[in-house]
């Protein structure tokens, strides 16, 4: 084996490490925004369920148990994700799977927390009756 091949293999694996890091950097930036949007958005929704329930005690309201802004704020993700993997030169399958292994590293993240509001309490379990 020449110093050429010797160069050129290493110049191959140097590559594919790097390829391998901007996709780690995608999952986990993927995981920290997702994690912090579900709990977020998962807040907005019980506050929005809160305020529907004390404007028409039983009687169906008018407004969306999930306000706009979330949906925005989930559209505006994704459309983070997609800026992040062309920054990263991402392919489309590369793209798809750190945003869903970000997106359930996030969720899983949250769940594992305990499910703690901003405040530090935690949130009661519909089945803590």
């Amino acid at each position: 084996m020449g110093s050429q091949e010797i160069g050129e293999t290493l110049g191959r694996g140097i590559a594919m490490g790097m390829a391998m890091l901007r996709f780690l950097i995608s999952v986990l930036l993927n995981s920290a925004a997702w994690f912090v949007l579900i709990d977020w958005g998962w807040m907005q929704a019980e506050r929005q369920i809160d305020k529907m329930q004390e404007a028409a005690f039983d009687t169906p309201g008018a407004a969306a148990p999930i306000p706009p802004k979330v949906f925005a704020a989930g559209a505006g993700a994704l459309l983070g994700h997609a800026y992040l993997s062309r920054e990263l030169r991402l392919s489309a399958g590369e793209s798809a799977l750190s945003l869903l292994l970000g997106g359930a590293a996030g969720a899983a993240l949250l769940v594992a927390r305990g499910r703690r509001s901003s405040a530090g309490a935690v949130r009661p379990s519909p089945n803590d009756e």
